[in-house]
């Protein structure tokens, strides 16, 4: 991907957790819900569309198909789904399909109330099930931002680390991609995708027709955050059920950014670090002679 920058940077506070990380090479990536907003990575889905889905699914031929699904004896319900509604729970209704004999009006219209029962039990939590598909950490494009220095380095008081991330996607490890964040005014429709989560948490052998929908939904983003130019390193564990809310990519940075505001103490311990290390220092700097609203760095001087 020729639009990768080179450079990437990753704003950070003084906090003992990222000075341990900077000193072990380590990048934390976090489950969305744990960003500052609520939004991010929210998506859009019609309740009443995929109810209507649902309802012209409950069919004599889908009730059969999946009796037949239920009476497997390998077949268990997704660790996700037994999570929503508890085993009991789930063994009761699948004891209820398996006695259907017979199937007639009244059982069908049983079995349809019973499914529209799971799909809002299901939906009712989705958008916090969404959030912790991936583990995503966040970069900039940008090192010269006001704003940023602001909001994610401790008002000035912490410091940011250069990354050169190409080797993700020449190597493919660690079961990583890098993305650019897509600012939009909407948020992303995941309406086929939850159709697809709802079956497949059923046990129907069915297709996700967009196998990318779970990186699409980790980099849209309102427009009021578009000042950020954001990249995201996306981890995704091969086997969701064993996936982290939080997890720890061994990357080793290229440069250190001291903030204009940042402390002797801190900027000592950082320093050591990074001597160790061998990698370039800069420091931040306000050029007070102009005009302009910008930051500025230049080498470190000890």
């Amino acid at each position: 991907m020729s639009m990768l920058p080179q450079k990437l940077y990753r704003y950070r506070s003084c906090s003992t957790l990222n000075l341990d990380a900077f000193d072990k090479d380590l990048v934390y990536a976090v489950t969305a819900d744990k960003f500052n907003d609520p939004y991010d990575t929210l998506v859009y889905y019609s309740l009443d569309n995929i109810q209507e889905q649902m309802r012209a699914c409950c069919t004599e031929e889908f009730l059969e198909q999946f009796k037949q699904i239920l009476e497997n004896k390998d077949f268990d319900f997704p660790p996700s789904v037994i999570q929503f509604f508890g085993k009991n729970n789930l063994a009761g209704f699948k004891k209820q399909v398996i006695s259907c004999n017979g199937i007639n009006p009244l059982r069908l219209a049983l079995f349809s109330a019973a499914m529209e029962n799971i799909l809002k039990e299901i939906l009712l939590k989705m958008g916090d099930t969404l959030k912790n598909v991936s583990t995503i950490a966040c970069l900039s494009e940008n090192i010269d931002s006001v704003i940023m220095w602001s909001h994610y380095a401790q008002n000035h008081e912490g410091f940011a680390l250069e990354y050169d991330l190409r080797f993700l996607l020449e190597q493919g490890e660690m079961n990583c991609c890098i993305l650019p964040v897509i600012y939009d005014n909407d948020r992303f429709d995941a309406n086929s995708f939850i159709q697809w989560y709802i079956a497949k948490s059923l046990g129907l052998d069915v297709k996700n027709i967009d196998s990318l929908s779970h990186l699409k939904m980790a980099i849209h983003k309102s427009t009021q955050w578009e000042y950020e130019n954001e990249w995201r390193i996306i981890h995704s564990e091969k086997q969701p059920a064993t996936h982290s809310r939080a997890t720890s990519l061994k990357i080793v940075p290229k440069a250190i950014y001291y903030g204009e505001r940042i402390s002797n103490i801190n900027k000592k311990i950082l320093h050591y670090i990074a001597q160790e290390k061998g990698i370039a220092e800069f420091d931040m700097y306000i050029d007070c002679g102009s005009l302009k609203y910008e930051m500025l760095y230049k080498p470190s001087q000890f």
